[in-house]
């Protein structure tokens, strides 16, 4: 029987030798069975569908995104729901978080993650009234600053699966859904860091952001880290906690593709400086990492290493003890015809997220940020 964890943790080695331990280089992959089913089709009306959160309730798999109009984060975008207790059929898609009329149009709504805490259902979501920067004589521009854009967080619960409450005020927009660390912890990611709460079963509004401070962002972005965001952590038998950070790098001019590592020592409390990790590419995009019910480590994200397509293939990528991440299954490399052009869209399979459930692997994702698709494996494949 292992010892108990007892925080802060003293780790093996530094977070720096860790970045440099950590390596998912020249993985192979092999084929695996799977089964996939389309969530949200095509709508011209909505064409552009992306953001997507997942969580098992009351025997029902639910999944959140956003929907707009044509274009990424543009105003008018707003969250809906669907649901499905076989898998194969699903509820037509339900608005939860409705957008509403802002200074200079409609406002836009950013779906977060989804957190089932046994009696009621949560969504989280963030709602932006965009600032003037944001509309010139062209039109709404997204690659304007957001100096004085408004900005609320939100959530909105069920307790039955169908009746949603009014939207209340959040402390915060996970982007994905809360779980917990081996010593009872909960930690839901969201941007440089996470949403942590040591309640037993948090009720949605007692979260608190741990995160990067300024002087650790500076310390990313002096290594060629031109964003740090969009994490995803899992937790070694020692209690050290991994963080995966998404950084948008360029170096010498060049694109490098490659994950930043933080860790943590006690919980989820605090966080190290984040170092590059450069054996362990990432695409540019959302990744989820976390455990298998065996104890293994899993990657489900893609990595940039077939850049013909982008966010190409979806791969899972299994580690016996959490830094190599080398073997592995492709999930999908299917290719999806766009339908309509918009701002921002592509990505053949983007922000997956996952939930492991009775014996099956759930994996949801984006297909060019127009249609939705949720992928299974039954977890007796993953050799």
């Amino acid at each position: 029987m292992s010892a108990p964890i007892r925080y802060p943790v003293n780790p093996p080695f530094s977070v720096e030798e860790a970045a440099a331990k950590l390596t998912n280089k020249d993985y192979q992959t092999s084929p695996i069975a799977r089964e996939f089913v389309q969530i949200a089709p095509y709508d011209p009306d909505y064409a552009f569908t992306h953001q997507q959160g997942m969580a098992m309730f009351k025997d029902k798999l639910y999944v959140i995104f956003s929907r707009g109009y044509a274009h990424e984060d543009f105003p008018g975008q707003e969250m809906v729901v669907v649901s499905s207790d076989d898998f194969y059929h699903w509820s037509e898609p339900k608005v939860i978080g409705p957008c509403h009329k802002g200074t200079y149009g409609e406002t836009t709504i950013i779906t977060g993650s989804l957190y089932n805490r046994g009696d009621r259902l949560i969504a989280y979501f963030a709602e932006h009234d965009w600032c003037a920067a944001k509309f010139t004589e062209n039109g709404f521009s997204h690659d304007q600053p957001t100096a004085g854009t408004k900005s609320w967080m939100w959530m909105t619960y069920t307790e039955d699966g169908e009746t949603w409450s009014a939207p209340v005020p959040s402390p915060g927009n996970a982007h994905e859904s809360p779980r917990q660390t081996l010593t009872g912890e909960w930690l839901a990611s969201w941007g440089d860091g996470v949403l942590f709460s040591d309640a037993e079963t948090p009720d949605g509004s007692d979260w608190v952001w741990n995160c990067l401070n300024e002087e650790q962002r500076q310390f990313g972005y002096a290594q060629g880290a031109k964003m740090l965001g969009e994490c995803s952590w899992y937790q070694l038998d020692d209690g050290v906690i991994n963080m995966l950070i998404r950084n948008d790098m360029m170096l010498d001019g060049q694109q490098i593709f490659n994950a930043m590592l933080s860790q943590s020592y006690d919980g989820g409390r605090t966080w190290t400086d984040p170092y590059r990790c450069e054996n362990f590419r990432i695409d540019w995009q959302m990744v989820n990492t976390g455990r298998l019910p065996d104890g293994r480590f899993y990657f489900v994200s893609t990595t940039a290493l077939n850049r013909q397509y982008g966010r190409y293939p979806l791969i899972l990528l299994v580690s016996e003890d959490g830094y190599d991440f080398t073997r592995g299954y492709t999930l999908r490399d299917e290719l999806h015809d766009l339908q309509q052009q918009g701002w921002s869209k592509g990505g053949e399979y983007g922000y997956p997220e996952v939930l492991i459930h009775g014996e099956y692997m759930y994996i949801v994702t984006s297909r060019l940020k127009e249609v939705v698709e949720v992928t299974r494996v039954k977890l007796s494949e993953i050799q």
